[in-house]
This record gives structure tokens, C-alpha cells and sequence, in this order.
């Protein structure tokens, strides 16, 4: 004899549960050493604006000769205001569609909605690392698509003597993955976790590039034009800061006129490029 039972059926508190712990496990960008979280309980109510307080860099130190005392520097804060951005996901499923499905649709909900509002966080900072000033372009060169030189070259161009601090994260777009993919420097995720590499191992990268870890994200920006060029972001270790005003909140509802469950979901945040000197981020325009 067979029972229609709960388990069977579409339960919003299952899709709730399953989001709200799934969240955290789904950010990539998000999660890699290139972006700082603060926690949520830390921001407090700020209305639309978000503070991201700093320090401002000590010069350089001064010579020193017999006589004549040092001059003192003060120490001084500033603070840069983010915009906090929403999103949301909104789902409706009906009482015929719950009995009439196979399987559980209220886990199916929550992977989705964990998956969809990580990549919404992601995307927010891919496009808020593309702000920076600091641009390589090789698209009028002879070899115009990413490549080991050109890396090299942005990274020594723009950084100087700290290229090498801080290795972050490269954000890079499908299209650019393709030469990444067939160059000698790129490590396999697979290669790098036999390793025991500290730098890949519980990141959702895709490996490592000369020690940076490699993620992926089709909200690079294309340039459009004859051909498409690509901004590929390479950043450095806490480039990012990333403040959740309220992190995923996942709430439901049931309409009893429609017969059906409404399940709504969002998530408040803002991201910022910190202040450095030179900005810890860089775009590198390739074909």
C-alpha cells in the first residue's frame, strides 16, 4: 500500500533551510583570498550607505643625520561610502504542481536560489573590481589574446616592486580561459589539492596561474568591436571588501485563494574597492 507522506510533498521551510546553509558554500568569488567579509552583525543600520573605513599610508621614511630630529607624522583615517545593493528571487508553486512532481521540489528550490544569490554577490564584485583605473591593454599588439608575457608585463607595469605581494585572485572570461587553458603555467585544481596547496585547496578555483587562483566569470566586461575584447581582473589578496547589510533571507507564504506556496528570497550587501597605492586591482584587456 502506498502512503502520500510530507516528505513527498513541497515543504517552503525545506526550501528555506536548504538555501539559507547552502549560501556561504556557493560563493566563489566571494571566498577567495582577493575579497574581505564582514560579518553582518558588524555593519549595524546604515541606510543606503555603507562605511568602509581605512587607514591612510605613512610616507616613505625619512633620511636621519646627527642633529636633527625626526619631523612626526600623524596617523590619519578615512572612510569611502558603498552603495548597498538588493536582489531577489521570487518562486510560486501551486498545490497541482507540488502532488504532481516527482521528487522533492523544495530542495531543488534551495540549491537554486543558493546558487542564483551567490553568483548575484559575485557578479556585484566582478563589476565593482572593473572600476579600477589601473588598465593594461594589449589588444594593439602583435599577440593580442591572454597570454603569459602580457601577465607578466601588467603586473610589473602597473605594481612595480609590490607585483608579487598580495597575490589575491585572476577573474578572467570564458573566452580568455581558452589560452589559459593550453599554457604550461596553469595548475589544475586536481594537481594543485595533490599538492596540498594552501592557496587552492578549499576554493571553488579552477587552479592556479603563476600562484594566483583562477576563477571564471562570464560578467567580465566585453568590449564590443570587430573583434570583442575582454578585461580579465587580476587582484590582490583583500582587494575586495564585501559587507552584508542582511545575508540570504529566505521566506515563505501560503496563498490559500490560489492554493499554492510562494517562497521569496533576498539578499542586501555592498562591495568596495579598497583604497591602495597603487589600487590592488588591475584590468588586463585582451582579444
Amino acid at each position: 500500500m502506498a502512503d502520500t507522506v510530507k516528505a513527498g510533498m513541497f515543504v517552503p521551510e525545506i526550501a528555506t533551510g536548504v538555501a539559507t546553509a547552502e549560501f556561504a558554500n556557493k560563493l566563489v568569488l566571494a571566498a577567495s583570498p582577493a575579497v574581505v567579509p564582514i560579518p553582518v552583525n558588524a555593519l549595524g543600520s546604515e541606510g543606503d550607505l555603507v562605511k568602509f573605513p581605512r587607514y591612510n599610508p605613512l610616507a616613505e621614511f625619512d633620511e636621519i643625520s646627527e642633529g636633527t630630529p625626526l619631523t612626526p607624522e600623524a596617523l590619519r583615517t578615512a572612510q569611502d561610502f558603498a552603495p548597498v545593493f538588493q536582489g531577489g528571487k521570487a518562486v510560486e508553486i501551486t498545490d497541482f504542481a507540488s502532488l504532481a512532481a516527482r521528487g522533492d521540489p523544495s530542495t531543488e528550490v534551495g540549491m537554486q536560489i543558493a546558487e542564483l544569490a551567490a553568483r548575484y554577490v559575485d557578479n556585484k564584485l566582478v563589476l565593482e573590481a572593473e572600476t579600477t583605473s589601473l588598465v593594461k591593454d594589449i589588444t594593439g599588439e602583435t599577440l593580442k589574446t591572454f597570454n603569459y608575457d602580457s601577465f607578466v608585463d601588467a603586473i610589473l607595469d602597473k605594481w612595480g616592486d609590490k607585483a608579487f605581494d598580495n597575490i589575491g585572485a585572476l577573474v578572467v572570461h570564458p573566452v580568455q580561459l581558452k589560452a589559459i587553458l593550453k599554457d604550461p603555467n596553469f595548475l589544475k585544481a586536481n594537481e594543485t589539492a595533490q599538492a596540498q596547496s594552501p592557496r587552492i585547496v578549499g576554493l571553488r578555483a579552477m587552479g592556479l596561474y603563476l600562484g594566483y587562483p583562477l576563477f571564471v566569470s562570464g560578467r567580465i566586461t566585453v568590449n564590443a568591436g570587430s573583434p570583442n575584447t575582454y578585461d580579465a581582473l587580476i587582484l590582490k589578496a583583500g582587494a575586495l571588501g564585501l559587507r552584508f547589510q542582511r545575508t540570504l533571507l529566505v521566506e515563505n507564504d501560503r496563498d490559500i485563494l490560489a492554493k499554492s506556496d510562494v517562497i521569496a528570497a533576498d539578499v542586501r550587501a555592498a562591495v568596495h574597492l579598497h583604497f591602495g597605492n597603487p589600487l590592488p586591482a588591475i584590468k588586463l584587456r585582451t582579444q
